[in-house]
């Protein structure tokens, strides 16, 4: 043989050689043992508004090194190992069970059992499931301009509850723990977040206790309750001002009434000396309303003959703590006087003069028990109780 065909030879056989070794590496590579590891996500049980208890099941983890296993969740499909939302469970066992902690109310969410093998994750089966809806969570807001019959407060709507809210406010009371079933509450509207309520005709300097409310199809939930006490008013009825005491604050449609301004009627402390209307019997029309009674007082003592010592004329000329313009109440002037009674201090149950009087029936005049509103037509020559006011 040839050194060309000897050469030739050498050559061929390193090439069989090379091919040979190579098929040997081939047929030894290790195949990936996760894929023989199957497992089965458990269904869910203990379903709470925030938590709910799961699982897996490893079906088959032959020669699987398995390094990590537990449940991931997340309120979209197919949740991964890379969420926060996952537990980290024993490796001791093939079957496992977790606890689902820090759930939100109302929600849906997907989980699945995970199994990692080394650098590799496989997944179980996903279930879904919905925790249970609660009543909405809040608080109330700190109240603040506070004057003698208003207050701004509202709150502020954390969670819905896993329902959506239907209604909103906040409800108060004199007594602790006001609840919607009260009708001193507002209605703020629905939603979430933040709200703001105006707390109105409330009583001067008078605590009240309010707290937020927000309802789902759940119930009603209330936020932290609140104490507050509202300013005094000056004016407010049963205060000592001017002469006496005040039994009635002027409202819109009233006589005497002025917008943004505060007027109203006062009552002399006592009783004047119990007296005829007026001497004159012939037929006299003056008027029932509030904020006519100078008026009529003024018109009686002018058709009277010795006002002085009569009803009408007792108020007008009566100089009294230093005030000189009282005068008889009208017949609805006293019946003010006789709601705000007890405020005032008015506690007489006789009968009193008013300057109502009634132009069909002569010779009478309107007179108004201290306990109650009706009025009784009286003949004017009657001696009845008679009590002074005058306006501001």
């Amino acid at each position: 043989m040839t050194k060309l065909n000897l050469l030739k030879t050498f050559i061929s056989l390193m090439a069989l050689s090379v091919l040979s070794i190579n098929c040997s590496s081939n047929d030894n590579t290790t195949n990936d043992s996760s894929s023989e590891i199957s497992l089965t996500t458990t269904s869910v049980t203990s379903i709470t508004s925030n938590t709910a208890v799961s699982g897996g099941n490893i079906i088959n983890n032959k020669n699987a090194n398995i390094t990590a296993k537990g449940i991931c969740w997340s309120i979209t499909p197919n949740p991964t190992i890379n969420l926060t939302s996952k537990t980290t469970e024993s490796l001791n066992f093939q079957s496992f069970t977790s606890n689902l902690l820090d759930l939100n109310p109302g929600t849906t969410y997907y989980i699945r059992a995970y199994v990692t093998n080394n650098s590799t994750t496989i997944y179980g089966n996903e279930i879904s499931f919905t925790t249970e809806a609660i009543v909405p969570i809040l608080t109330t807001s700190i109240t603040e301009k506070i004057t003698p019959y208003t207050v701004s407060s509202g709150g502020n709507i954390t969670s819905d509850g896993g329902n959506s809210i239907t209604q909103r406010g906040v409800c108060w009371d004199t007594n602790p723990n006001p609840t919607i079933i009260l009708s001193t509450k507002t209605n703020n509207g629905n939603g979430t977040g933040n709200f703001s309520s105006n707390i109105t005709d409330l009583l001067d300097n008078t605590k009240y206790y309010v707290r937020s409310y927000a309802t789902n199809s759940k119930g009603t939930g209330y936020g932290n309750e609140i104490v507050f006490t509202t300013a005094i008013d000056p004016f407010s009825i049963g205060t000592n001002y001017q002469g006496g005491k005040i039994f009635y604050i002027f409202k819109p449609g009233d006589i005497g009434y002025k917008s943004g301004e505060t007027h109203g009627l006062i009552v002399s402390p006592n009783d004047l000396n119990p007296s005829p209307l007026m001497s004159v019997s012939e037929p006299m029309l003056t008027s029932n309303e509030i904020g006519t009674g100078n008026a009529n007082t003024i018109k009686i003592v002018g058709n009277a003959k010795e006002a002085n010592g009569q009803g009408a004329g007792l108020c007008m000329y009566l100089i009294l703590n230093g005030y000189d313009d009282w005068y008889l109440p009208s017949y609805l002037e006293f019946c003010m006087l006789v709601q705000n009674r007890k405020k005032v201090g008015f506690e007489s149950k006789e009968l009193y003069w008013t300057s109502s009087t009634d132009g069909y029936y002569p010779g009478t005049a309107t007179a108004v028990s201290g306990e109650s509103t009706n009025g009784y037509f009286k003949l004017r020559s009657e001696k009845l109780n008679v009590r002074a006011i005058r306006s501001f």
